[in-house]
């Protein structure tokens, strides 16, 4: 299927291989018989073994899943128009199958097009000399075509993002009700647990939860398991004062719960 004498990309123009005309439906698709026609008409190359392929179904389900209004694949019947009609992807890979050294062609066309951003098929270069707006007008199509999906896609992450950044908030706020309504002091949580308020106290610090002065290490609070708060009481001459409390959240009992058992459970019994 190398020898390609003429082929238009585009839209529904005429495509001349080896002299056989490939016939399109009113959808642009191709006719896959032409393409068996021109490349020798072996029987074992027909498109309907082809079609049986796990592969090409999976191929076939995959256009019809980005596209679900398309076709990939429209067999017809009579006399002039008979045959298996497919997509543009799929006539690439009927080709890549009929032929292993069109296959190399295709990988190595591709291949140029990564690493130097234009792939002229050899078939075609004589023919971009001569008609070079032919080509520069394929390419400026193909590039808006990328610009508006890819603005697509902007679009639809930036939509998205603005749903997680309004969500957010909200998500903060129940996480913060949900914590303090499930908030212990380290000391009513070590008698919860039948343990001795100074030696969990002793053993928090030893583990390095918390720090020299009682107070939970920075990374403990920023994991959710610790909040200090700022409290206020009155003093006998009337005088407001404030101090800092530190209180386990839900997350932190469960973490220290977690702790102690990795621990084997060491005896925190009834302070001496």
């Amino acid at each position: 299927m190398s020898k390609v004498t003429k082929i238009d990309s585009q839209g529904n123009t005429e495509v001349v291989i080896d002299g056989i005309i490939i016939r399109q439906d009113a959808e642009g698709r191709y006719c896959l018989n032409d393409f068996h026609k021109a490349a020798g008409g072996q029987n074992k190359q027909r498109p309907s073994i082809w079609m049986q392929n796990i592969a090409v179904n999976a191929l076939v389900d995959q256009l019809e899943a980005e596209n679900p209004a398309s076709k990939p694949v429209n067999i017809r019947a009579g006399r002039s128009v008979a045959g298996t009609y497919a997509a543009k992807e799929l006539v690439y890979a009927y080709a890549m199958w009929i032929s292993p050294t069109y296959h190399l062609k295709v990988i190595r066309a591709y291949d140029r097009l990564a690493t130097q951003g234009v792939a002229v098929h050899e078939n075609a270069a004589g023919d971009l000399l001569a008609n070079p707006l032919k080509y520069i007008q394929a390419l400026m199509g193909q590039a808006q075509t990328l610009v508006d999906e890819n603005a697509k896609l902007t679009e639809k992450v930036g939509v998205q993002a603005a749903r997680i950044a309004e969500d957010k908030p909200k998500a903060d706020y129940y996480s913060q009700v949900r914590d303090a309504k499930n908030t212990q002091t380290i000391g009513d949580f070590a008698k919860v647990l039948g343990f001795g308020r100074n030696k969990l106290f002793a053993w928090l610090r030893d583990q390095n939860i918390l720090m020299h002065d009682n107070m939970p290490q920075q990374t403990h609070i920023n994991q959710g398991h610790f909040r200090v708060l700022d409290k206020t009481y009155k003093s006998d001459a009337g005088n407001k004062v404030t101090y800092t409390q530190t209180v386990l959240t839900g997350k932190g009992k469960t973490y220290v719960q977690k702790r102690l058992k990795k621990a084997g459970n060491p005896d925190l019994g009834d302070d001496d």
